[in-house]
């Protein structure tokens, strides 16, 4: 996939997280897949989570959601999208990838020292040495 930023993608980024800080966790409709899918969509203008929106209310959903359109996980979806990096080269608005609590992989967008993530409980942020796999958005 050939995605470029847009030129003001650092306010569009900025924007979508706030858009996500005001409104609840929701599977299938505001998830944290769904906040990272949201976020490179802001970046980029393209919408990687067509087609999975408002297709499964579950955990257990997402996964058959998944396996519908062919991946295994969450992981192997991003990883046939974006380029792996080593999570210390991870730059704003890169992938950061974590093992989850109700799914095997949870998502979240580095932004600067500290990653910001969408979780059951609302909008957070952790530390960006928790982060296992990265993905660098061109």
């Amino acid at each position: 996939m050939n995605l470029i930023r847009i030129p003001e993608w650092r306010v569009a980024l900025h924007e979508t997280i706030e858009t996500h800080r005001r409104e609840p966790f929701v599977w299938g409709r505001r998830d944290c897949a769904l906040f990272a899918a949201d976020c490179v969509n802001a970046m980029t203008g393209a919408d990687l989570a067509r087609g999975f929106r408002n297709s499964y209310r579950s955990p257990s959903g997402a996964m058959r959601a998944l396996k519908r359109a062919g991946y295994s996980d969450l992981l192997a979806l991003v990883s046939d999208q974006f380029e792996e990096i080593h999570p210390i080269l991870a730059g704003v608005g890169d992938i950061a990838a974590f093992v989850g609590e109700e799914t095997p992989w949870s998502l979240g967008i580095f932004a600067g020292p500290r990653v910001t993530v969408l979780r059951v409980d609302g909008l957070g942020t952790v530390d960006r040495s928790l982060t296992a796999r990265a993905f660098r958005i061109p």
